[in-house]
């Protein structure tokens, strides 16, 4: 009985946190289409342009995580 009880919390804690991450990425984004496909960008900030590629896997906000600091160096 008690491990279908943490199952459940588990699989309830699970649930919410996906439910945050797709709200967390479902908006902020823009997509550029290109010979190449489809790119999927976010812009922030103000000052001079700064472009931020993180590497495979992930999406946008993986590049804004790695762009917080330049974000907030004003750029």
């Amino acid at each position: 009985m008690m491990s279908t009880a943490w199952a459940a919390i588990i699989a309830a804690r699970y649930r919410h946190d996906v439910t945050t991450a797709r709200e967390r990425v479902a908006a902020g984004s823009q997509i550029a289409m290109t010979r190449c496909g489809a790119i999927e960008y976010a812009v922030k900030g103000a000052g001079p342009l700064v472009l931020v590629v993180h590497g495979a896997g992930g999406g946008f906000d993986q590049g804004l995580l790695l762009a917080q600091g330049l974000i907030a160096a004003g750029y």
